[in-house]
């Protein structure tokens, strides 16, 4: 612990604490042989060079102390007060606006473990399921290991077998010296049930998420090797809790990160798997730096209201997944490359104000798919290298899911088709190109065109969609978290499969799920807006604050600046 005498001038930067904090880890080992010093500094450049998310001083601290404010191991640890002593101490002598700054970091470190708490929660409720007898509450998690063992070895797996691998799993989630078998590895754990993963998120701080992840994807990265089960475990935490949740919120390219170190790890024993997946990655990143520009014009030529497109190369742990669940025999995925074009709402509104644009019947669903088939004819003619094909033998190279049920038959109808047709074929530089509509599904699925090629064996998805569309689909059921919750642990899950004699129920705890998802967006979205000198935190974090100032004697400083923490215009704003 630091034991130096301090500076009474009241008069110290913020800087003072983090050299307090670094002094301390830089003599701490941890079990990787690294020590916490580098621990932290691994963190950061998770956080702000792979996650691009910036971290301003206050945040820095908060990274620089996490691992320092709890002593005694996993099972027991608790706060240190040592060093909260010492802390204290030190940030008493800092200067009024450093103090806040002081408190923000503290805050964060401390409410990156009740993150924690809820992962552990959710590990609890997978060990509970694995030690009960199959009951009406539970009957899912065993029909799912049943289909996943009988696609893992090629038949229905005994009840013996069953009760094998729930055992093994709940050995894993217990003993972190256990054994990880290779059906552990393929296996891939439930989402955590929603009650647990976003009352956490509402009542603590994003920015304590991203710390907590962060931390979770540098223990992947440097395991202990005398804990085999300490990795796996982590690994689907960051699947089934933290990724879902940093989709949420906004912070995409740190949830990619974690759920490509995830997967990567959980596919550690198929080097043949991997060896591909890496091959792929790197021509699909070949093809983007070369013909985005190309693909942004052509969608540009057909769609004038074009707000903003998106592309991303999928990761190798993403790619190593795909191929061994769904594209084994093909060799190649069919979005290698991922392009998102959202245009606006006028896409798909009605031309005039009558609904009709002509004695064609052109209606607002039409118009969006005419620019859809524009668009294909488009991009093929001025991108040479594309082929009009997807990966996957029986799909369809152009795949329309919009509208209702009406708008595609009267689109049908309006190029000279039965309005009962769903999937037909059009030449297109001579090409017969597939092509399938779908309506939009009654519970409310993913709305957008899916344009397929492929490229050198690689395959590219070019989606477009609305604006309000796109939303729907970031946000809601049709979401990665949306369609995950479905299959989780709790209310949300059960309800979902039970929905055809419980649809009210479900659509009501489905709403109340949504606006849970749609604050945390807005809270996240008010962070983004303010991260450079952002030293907010949540009411429930000042309270934790005060609760450990209570608990081990130490000054007020948390009551004496809670309107400086959570001033008014966030609260007004952000929740």
């Amino acid at each position: 612990m630091y034991s130096g005498e301090l500076s009474s001038t009241g008069n110290l930067q913020l800087g003072t604490l983090e050299m307090f904090a670094d002094g301390i880890s830089l003599r701490l080992e941890r079990k990787d042989g690294n020590t916490k010093y580098d621990h932290a500094r691994r963190i950061m450049s998770i956080i702000e060079r792979e996650g691009e998310i910036t971290i301003n001083p206050a945040f820095r601290l908060a990274i620089s102390i996490h691992d320092l404010i709890f002593t005694g191991n996993r099972a027991d640890q608790d706060f240190d007060p040592g060093f909260l002593t010492n802390y204290y101490r030190i940030a008493g002598n800092l200067k009024p606006e450093d103090l806040t700054g002081a408190m923000y970091a503290l805050g964060i470190a401390a409410g990156a473990y009740e993150y924690e708490k809820a992962a552990e929660s959710w590990r609890s409720d997978i060990k509970a399921v694995c030690s009960a007898e199959p009951d009406n509450r539970i009957p899912f998690f065993d029909k799912g290991l049943v289909k996943f063992l009988r696609e893992e070895h090629g038949y229905t797996p005994e009840v013996r077998e069953i009760i094998t691998f729930k055992s093994d799993l709940a050995a894993v989630l217990s003993d972190s010296g256990a054994q990880v078998t290779n059906d552990l590895l393929n296996w891939r754990a439930p989402l955590a049930d929603p009650d647990i993963i976003l009352p956490v998120v509402s009542d603590f701080d994003l920015e304590a998420l991203i710390l907590k992840a962060a931390e979770v994807t540098d223990n992947l990265r440097h395991p202990n090797p005398e804990r085999p089960a300490a990795g796996w475990r982590d690994a689907q935490e960051l699947l089934s809790f933290y990724q879902p949740l940093l989709e949420v919120a906004g912070f995409r390219e740190l949830a990619m990160v974690c759920q490509d170190e995830a997967l990567q790890f959980l596919n550690q024993n198929n080097s043949e798997l991997l060896s591909a997946a890496h091959r792929i990655n790197d021509q699909a990143s070949t093809f983007i730096s070369k013909w985005m520009p190309q693909i942004v014009s052509g969608i540009r030529n057909t769609h004038d209201d074009l707000m903003q497109t998106y592309a991303r190369v999928k990761t190798v742990g993403s790619i190593a997944e795909k191929l061994r669940k769904k594209d084994k025999d093909s060799g190649t995925v069919p979005d290698a490359v991922g392009i998102l074009a959202i245009a606006s709402d006028a896409s798909a509104v009605r031309i005039g104000r009558s609904g009709q644009s002509n004695a064609a019947g052109i209606t607002r669903v039409s118009n969006f798919f005419l620019q859809s088939l524009h668009t294909y004819q488009q991009l093929l003619t001025s991108i040479p290298v594309m082929r009009p094909t997807h990966t996957r033998a029986n799909e369809p190279s152009l795949q329309i899911n919009f509208g209702k049920e009406t708008d595609v038959a009267g689109f049908l109808e309006s190029i000279g088709l039965n309005r009962d047709v769903r999937a037909f074929s059009t030449e297109m530089d001579g090409y017969n190109i597939q092509i399938k509509l779908e309506p939009e599904r009654a519970e409310g699925g993913y709305q957008a065109a899916h344009l397929s090629f492929t490229y050198g064996g690689i395959g590219i998805e070019v989606q477009i969609t609305t604006e309000t569309a796109y939303y729907t689909n970031d946000l809601g059921t049709a979401s990665h978290i949306g369609y995950k919750a479905n299959g989780a642990l709790g209310k949300l899950g059960e309800l979902y499969r039970q929905r055809k004699s419980r649809q009210a129920e479900y659509e009501a705890e489905q709403d109340r799920f949504l606006d849970m998802l749609f604050a945390i967006r807005r809270r996240a979205n008010f962070y983004l807006t303010n991260k450079y000198d952002l030293t907010i935190l949540s009411p429930e974090t000042v309270k934790l604050l005060q609760s450990l100032e209570a608990r081990f004697n130490l000054t007020s400083y948390a009551s004496q600046l809670q309107e400086t923490l959570t001033p008014k215009d966030y609260l007004r704003t952000a929740r």
